[in-house]
């Protein structure tokens, strides 16, 4: 997926434009089972369609992976559990490895809200820039293979931005 940025930095001037291209397919590994949660992996590859000049991109590819397990604790409630690891395309800047916590509510059958924390270490030893933020969102399914979701992600420290809106659709689809 793409969206647009709107950069409204503390020192120089704001800017807007197209973001990068994000592209990101996820495979159940193993369903939950009793006691054991279900094990996904996901790849995400950014594809550097960003305006660097205007600050709102790197210029560069990155490719990260991630495993997340989920486990449902309720016929409404459900946890995930993220961790991965980022190889940033760009000289002089650290990988990364990020991790989340994720709640997610089903209010209807089609119909849920999700709770999360994400944070990243960049392993440059100051940790007041590793960025952590809490997101609260809604999905809805459109149909068995479609679903769109949309997110207020909120800053919790310096590292983090602000505020950032977020929205999308996914396709699921059984090999």
């Amino acid at each position: 997926g793409s969206g647009y940025v709107f950069s409204h930095p503390k020192e120089g001037e704001r800017e807007n434009g197209m973001a990068d291209t994000k592209i990101k397919l996820k495979y159940r590994w193993m369903d939950e089972k009793n006691w054991r949660p279900a094990l996904a992996v996901s790849g995400i590859l950014k594809i550097p369609t960003a305006s660097e000049s205007k600050g709102l991109g790197s210029g560069q590819t990155d490719f990260g992976i991630n495993a997340i397990l989920t486990k449902t604790l309720t016929k409404k409630w459900v946890v995930h559990l993220n961790f991965g690891y980022t190889f940033i395309g760009e000289d002089h800047v650290n990988n990364e490895l990020n991790y989340s916590i994720a709640a997610q509510f089903l209010l209807t059958e089609k119909w849920g809200l999700v709770g999360e924390v994400v944070g990243v270490n960049n392993f440059n030893g100051r940790h007041g820039d590793d960025p952590f933020s809490g997101l609260i969102g809604t999905y809805y399914s459109i149909t068995d293979k479609i679903i769109w979701d949309a997110g207020l992600e909120i800053g919790m420290n310096k590292a983090a931005p602000g505020v950032r809106l977020t929205t999308g659709l996914t396709w699921l689809f059984k090999p």
